[in-house]
């Protein structure tokens, strides 16, 4: 789901191949264009060589430019702040060089960008999410395809994005072993079930024919895939039929699969969904981005944000770190609550 954070990009045209990349947050950096082997070891401006780079392979006739990047999106939050930085770098080189590019291209430039030159072996949800999505609207994205539909998100629904403070750095954590463990479970049902490109194509009881084979950390990321595949077709059913306590339900259960299956929690988000699951208020909480910090969503009835929060953040009592961001998100609108 989309939310009214921003990225900007300002980016002026020079006449040489040079790029000069000034970040409010992080500094100056330079590069040239024809630089356009990912390095060992990344650095926050591979996120925009990167995306040079991958234009330039579709073709794009690039310039060398002047870029200046300003965003009121949490770094390392997990708020797609780097899918953000990415396409909106796409679109300011885009039009600068007078070329469009369909949503999907420009999603799948910018995810190839983050795996070659930051190292992140990421999916396409932040990137196609960020080029695509719409206020009001989810996205059900079919990641096989690369495509998605639109969903409307319920008028009477709103949202707490809860920051515990923890901060990831994805290609220094656990984020690509995960990818390599889905893999290794795919290896293995291919080999012994039917033939599978994904986890998206088993189902339970695939899974379960396959156990004697998996060892058990193998089976329980298997196992969180395969169900968190089908709450995402369960979530879109809820949202059609605001029924609002099954999202809530969905939500919750998907953080303790996170948790005890796919193990990219952290006591901090843990802490944080337990408090707001003690709230009757809250239908459901669940951690978001890659994990191993970052946010927590927590879904309430629409007008409630405020003494939600209030009363979330009370209960958090004994947890060690601050709360430095606390979020309402209703009718597409983000406010910042002061109840840290």
């Amino acid at each position: 789901m989309p939310i009214p954070l921003f990225t900007r990009v300002s980016l002026n045209p020079r006449t040489d191949r040079e790029v000069t990349v000034r970040s409010v947050i992080s500094g100056v950096a330079r590069f040239h264009l024809d630089d356009a082997e990912p390095g060992d070891s990344p650095e926050w401006q591979d996120y925009i060589r990167g995306v040079a780079a991958e234009l330039g392979l579709l073709g794009v006739p690039l310039c060398g430019a002047d870029i200046t990047i300003d965003s009121d999106i949490p770094m390392g939050a997990g708020l797609s702040s780097s899918a953000a930085l990415e396409v909106a770098t796409a679109r300011a080189w885009l039009q600068a060089a007078q070329v469009e590019l369909s949503v999907k291209t420009i999603a799948l430039a910018c995810q190839r960008a983050e795996q070659r030159f930051a190292k992140v072996n990421c999916g396409i949800m932040d990137q196609l999410a960020v080029a695509a999505g719409t206020e009001g609207n989810a996205l059900l994205i079919d990641c096989e395809r690369v495509d998605f539909n639109r969903v409307a998100v319920p008028g009477n629904l709103a949202f707490l994005l809860i920051d515990s403070g923890v901060r990831h750095k994805l290609n220094e954590a656990d984020y690509n072993r995960r990818t390599e463990e889905c893999q290794q479970a795919v290896d293995v049902l291919a080999a012994h079930v039917k033939p599978l490109r994904s986890l998206r194509g088993a189902n339970l009881a695939e899974l379960a024919a396959a156990e004697t084979h998996l060892s058990s950390l193998l089976y329980r990321r298997a196992r969180h895939v395969v169900t968190e595949n089908q709450r995402v077709l369960d979530t879109v059913r809820a949202f059609r039929q605001s029924d609002l306590d099954s999202v809530g339900q969905l939500l919750s259960e998907s953080h303790s699969s996170l948790q005890n299956d796919y193990e990219v929690s952290c006591n901090e988000l843990d802490c944080i969904v337990e408090s707001a699951l003690q709230d009757p208020a809250v239908y459901g909480a669940r951690m978001v981005g890659a994990g191993f910090g970052g946010c927590v969503l927590v879904a309430v009835p629409a007008g409630q944000t405020n003494a939600a929060a209030s009363r979330i953040v009370s209960e958090l009592g004994d947890l060690q770190t601050s709360i430095p961001l606390v979020l309402s998100i209703e009718h597409g609108k983000v406010t910042p609550l002061e109840t840290c």
